[in-house]
């Protein structure tokens, strides 16, 4: 959670979407307080996204990337981290709702329940998102950080059936901040031009 008192405007940012590289930034820009706080299960992270007092009447702005890009971002991350778990054996896990730790099986409508957004800034196009809304000047620039070295998997790899088990999980996302999937066929086809759309979309 970012809070740019002078803008009136509160940053929520759930795991896999810039949290690090926005903190890292505008930490030594030095003009945004950094708060963190437990997620669902206690844990203290920057991913914090509760409404505080204080600061009513500011702008909610939330950090949204697309579902299947964040879902293959976050088993990359435990890939960075020695899990032994598949990838299959990850989806599988998402599917069923199991719970083991909220930054990895939460998906963001989750992660914001508690938040009434106002704005959503798209991962896709993150700069220009926080240009848009005063948070960024046009000279300046974020650094990408804990971007895992692999580039496996991709949304191309969820498979067809695996789309339909997600459903669950990737839908409210896609619903509530108006991202549009397409059909779940074109995701399941790799290297299939439409679905190159994710990225941009």
């Amino acid at each position: 959670m970012i809070v740019f008192v002078e803008q009136r405007i509160v940053l929520y940012t759930p795991p896999k979407c810039a949290s690090t590289s926005l903190w890292e930034y505008f930490g030594k820009r030095g003009d945004a307080l950094l708060i963190a706080g437990p997620d669902r299960l206690g844990n203290v992270d920057q991913h914090y996204s509760h409404p505080m007092c204080g600061y009513e009447g500011f702008q909610q702005l939330v950090v949204i990337r697309n579902p299947l890009d964040r879902l293959c971002s976050l088993f990359r991350f435990k890939l960075m981290h020695h899990t032994e778990e598949t990838f299959d054996g990850y989806i599988e896990r998402l599917a069923n709702g199991e719970t083991v730790c909220p930054f990895y099986s939460d998906n963001q409508d989750t992660y914001l329940k508690a938040v009434t957004e106002t704005g959503v800034i798209r991962y896709e196009h993150l700069m220009d998102d926080l240009r848009k809304f005063g948070l960024l000047g046009e000279e300046e620039g974020l650094p990408k950080l804990n971007v895992s070295p692999s580039s496996w998997p991709t949304p191309e790899d969820i498979s067809k059936d695996h789309m339909e088990k997600l459903r669950a999980w990737w839908e409210p996302d896609a619903v509530r901040f108006g991202i549009s999937l397409g059909d779940s066929n074109q995701f399941a086809k790799k290297h299939d031009d439409s679905s190159k759309s994710l990225h941009s979309s």
